[in-house]
């Protein structure tokens, strides 16, 4: 079974990237009209976005020695047992790119029968991708073979770590495979109406583009509307009056929502620390030391060997007023003391509309490491897989 254990992410990735690979989405026989909807965008207009991602792992020099010295016992190969210089590694991968969308068409689909109307507004158009440090916009697979040839070195040495027989220069073959198609997307986003008595509207996916008039407070207050706070102090130790007081305790230090715009800041040390105890005592769990049931998440983590643990989420997405996304970030912090040695990990991800060679600096700046490498070894490990298969054939 063990041997059978590495495909498993590549094949996992491989799925991923599967929408990537093919073009245009089926849609039913109807009729075909204007959208319904004030997008805020017109055919022939071009929009641009900065994306990237980052994962900071700041430890000290003990937690490094301890992930060795755990991997050496596990008997995992001497040139895996170096984790902080592979993340050191990967982490001069480039992770900064920019996106082209261009807008070809904006046009509705609409359904009818006895018992079910519905209609759809479709954004249909191409995108392009690059690297930041690129000149030119091309397909996806265009970059991957340019971030490939950039680290060409580093990713051969890591697949011959992995036993692979695999190169640099047969990834680079088989996506070239894969062609100039995977830069046409047939559908961006559409606005879902149907009619059962009652109007709803609702975006059909992540909505990079919304209808000028959408206001997202409708949303939120229909979430605040549902609470029920008695259920809360019933099943969950919660005790709240209203819905301020709900997210105070839950540790929200920031929550806003206006029309085109959301705001979430949460951080773990801010939360009602009787809330966490009494559900910890309510999941009665056993302390294996003193054969007593736990009463507090304090003790918990001390079985664990862990000290000042804190957890924080710092989200935010707007919208400017055509509709267009205008940025989206999202990054989390967790920290601590393990046996007394310090760690903090801080992945990230953010995206901003225009062309730039970083992201968001209203957040966070990142030189960083890129899942781009997993990716590509995931593509090669499945392809490798493929073609193995065949000669056995």
């Amino acid at each position: 079974m063990r041997k059978y254990l590495k495909y498993l992410v590549p094949f996992s990735i491989f799925f991923i990237l599967i929408p990537f690979c093919f073009t245009g989405i089926a849609v039913a026989d109807g009729t075909y009209g204007d959208p319904e909807q004030n997008w805020g965008i017109v055919i022939g207009d071009e929009i641009f976005y900065t994306l990237g991602w980052d994962l900071d792992l700041d430890l000290s020099e003990e937690i490094w020695e301890m992930i060795d010295s755990t991997l050496q016992s596990l008997n995992i190969s001497e040139e895996l047992s170096d984790v902080q210089g592979h993340y050191n590694n990967l982490s001069s991968i480039e992770s900064v790119y920019n996106v082209k969308i261009g807008i070809e068409n904006i046009t509705s689909y609409f359904y009818e029968d006895t018992y079910y109307n519905s209609s759809y507004d479709y954004i249909v158009g191409s995108v392009a991708f690059k690297a930041a440090s690129m000149d030119e916009y091309g397909p996806l697979n265009a970059t991957l073979i340019y971030e490939i040839q950039q680290n060409q070195e580093m990713i051969d040495y890591y697949l011959s770590i992995f036993g692979s027989n695999m190169t640099a220069d047969f990834l680079i073959g088989n996506l070239s495979l894969y062609g100039p198609g995977l830069d046409d997307i047939d559908y961006f986003q559409s606005w879902y109406n149907s009619y059962n008595g009652t109007e709803y509207n609702s975006p059909d996916s992540p909505p990079i583009f919304v209808p000028t008039d959408w206001d997202i407070t409708e949303f939120y207050e229909e979430l605040k509307s549902k609470v029920n706070y008695t259920e809360l102090a019933m099943y969950a130790n919660i005790h709240a009056s209203d819905w301020n007081d709900l997210t105070t305790q839950l540790g929200f230090t920031t929550l806003t929502v206006t029309a085109k715009e959301a705001d979430i800041k949460y951080q773990f040390s801010s939360m009602n620390k009787t809330i966490v105890d009494k559900n910890i005592y309510a999941m009665n769990i056993t302390n294996p030391v003193t054969e007593t049931r736990m009463e507090t998440f304090d003790e918990l983590l001390g079985l664990l060997n862990i000290t000042n643990l804190d957890f924080g989420v710092n989200a935010h997405v707007e919208w400017d007023r055509k509709g267009i996304l205008k940025n989206a970030h999202i990054d989390f912090t967790l920290e601590g003391l393990y046996d007394g040695h310090s760690f903090k990990i801080t992945p990230v991800f953010d995206i901003s509309i225009g062309e730039h060679d970083r992201i968001n600096t209203g957040y966070a700046t990142i030189p960083g490491y890129s899942p781009y490498l997993i990716v590509l070894v995931g593509i090669a490990a499945v392809s490798g897989i493929l073609l193995s298969i065949k000669k056995k054939k």
